[in-house]
């Protein structure tokens, strides 16, 4: 017999041992005071009843904690899936940049994703330190943390080589898909598990903000495309899934340090969460010159959160990051040396406005919300470095007010944490110059994405 069935058996005995102390003790107390008892023979029986009520409750108890309670079917997150399948999508649809005789330069550098990625490591080392203990044991949690980080490397390496995706600035063929963003989520997600899901989620929220982060400054740093940040998130999750299910395998039970939250779901929901999404929209933006841009399929992150005043009214924000490749008609026929300094329309936004929710089950409900605020557009730039650097096109964006409206499907898969699926159309009218030419665009987005939640 194993030492787990030896212990859950000896909890039982324990447990019908002290219920029949305790009846012996109920039965001669019984015995030794029957007259006065006779007084009050209903006081007793409640009595009697409620001792063994406590009993039963606590046998349950512990019945139940020592069920398994971690397992693939219960524990797995899909999200890796659609962020996989949308990348793709984001990948064929993306324009040909760069080619052989242009080029892609960006003025933002940073090297901080380059530890991000690593970031929630320490975080969980510090706190097992110092006895603020997660899910798993030291050697439950280094399995796990080994064996998905393994199948992470082996996909994203495998990959690479097979898809050899030309990086945008041109340098090598190996942007498919992004690697610090895979090792990220890998990190996010172990994060999640450890403590989002055992502590408290708001965990979760930090773990997996800075790992989109770090997918948001690997496309700023003009290292991937955004679809390499999409497919490498979707790897880090799924590894991550596949090296928690291999160590679940290995230990079962043993080395469970802390259960997961449980308890009532929230009438009220309220929420904060982190999305990815694709948008299509009104084709090109024509300068009524020889220059028209044509605009491909934007890729768009954002946070959203919402503080519901009941459970059906609430106010909240979104912020959001559009990012629209841009295909210069002509721009570069005729010229050498051509650098696109930026060939995205990178469109930042902020908005409030209200929220409203219905719940169709105790999991399952339908949101919209109705946004007002303020969009940021930017441009882009070509530039000849044949001779002197010599601009060829610059079309700048501008500041405008920008409404959105957008519905959502919610599922909550667990107390504090759900998946959505939302459509949201996002407008605003910009005025874009080039050269003593300007031209007004509605530039509406209609946005399809899914976003992890959590609900509190």
């Amino acid at each position: 017999m194993s030492l787990e069935k030896m212990r859950h058996w000896s909890l039982h005995i324990f447990m019908a041992v002290i219920r029949k102390i305790f009846n012996l003790v109920l039965l001669t107390v019984g015995t030794a005071v029957a007259a006065p008892a006779a007084a009050a023979p209903v006081a007793d029986s409640v009595a009697v009843a409620d001792t063994v009520a406590c009993i039963d409750v606590l046998d349950a108890a512990v019945n139940t904690r020592q069920a398994p309670y971690y397992g693939w079917k219960r524990d797995v997150n899909y999200t890796g899936v659609p962020l996989l399948l949308t990348s793709v999508v984001v990948k064929e649809a993306k324009t040909g940049f760069p080619s052989p005789n242009l080029s892609l330069k960006s003025g933002f550098k940073t090297k901080i994703d380059n530890y991000t990625r690593f970031a929630p490591y320490p975080v969980i080392a510090a706190m097992k330190l110092a006895g603020y203990e997660g899910r798993s044991s030291w050697s439950r949690l280094g399995v796990s943390a080994l064996a998905s980080n393994a199948v992470m490397a082996m996909a994203v390496m495998a990959t690479k080589h097979a898809v050899s995706e030309l990086r945008p600035d041109a340098t090598e063929r190996n942007s498919f898909p992004s690697g610090h963003t895979a090792t990220a989520f890998v990190a996010a997600t172990i994060l999640h598990k450890e403590y989002g899901m055992t502590r408290s989620p708001w965990f979760s929220v930090g773990g997996y903000a800075l790992a989109t982060a770090t997918g948001v400054m690997r496309v700023l740093n003009n290292r991937h495309w955004i679809s390499d940040v999409m497919a490498g998130a979707g790897i880090g999750i799924i590894s991550t899934e596949l090296g928690y299910f291999a160590a679940d395998l290995i230990f079962k039970d043993r080395g469970v340090e802390r259960y997961e939250l449980d308890g009532e779901v929230s009438a009220n929901p309220s929420f904060v969460d982190i999305q990815m999404g694709v948008a299509a929209h009104s084709g090109h933006i024509d300068f009524g010159t020889d220059r028209r841009i044509a605009l491909g399929t934007s890729a768009v992150v954002g946070m959203e959160g919402a503080y519901f005043l009941n459970k059906h009214f609430g106010v909240g924000a979104q912020a959001r990051l559009i990012s629209t490749p841009a295909q210069i008609e002509g721009a570069a026929e005729g010229a050498t040396g051509v650098e696109i300094e930026d060939n995205q329309f990178n469109n930042a936004s902020l908005a409030v406005g209200v929220y409203g929710n219905q719940a169709l089950s105790k999991r399952i409900s339908v949101g919209a919300k109705a946004l007002c605020g303020v969009r940021f557009a930017d441009g882009i730039r070509y530039v000849s470095h044949q001779s002197d650097a010599t601009e060829i096109l610059q079309a700048k964006g501008g500041t405008a007010f920008n409404y959105v409206l957008g519905v959502n499907f919610a599922w909550r898969y667990r107390t504090n944490f759900a998946w959505k699926l939302f459509a949201d159309l996002d407008a605003a009218k910009t005025t874009y110059t080039y050269q003593s030419y300007t031209t007004t665009k509605t530039l509406a987005h209609t946005t399809l994405g899914a976003a992890f939640s959590v609900v509190f």
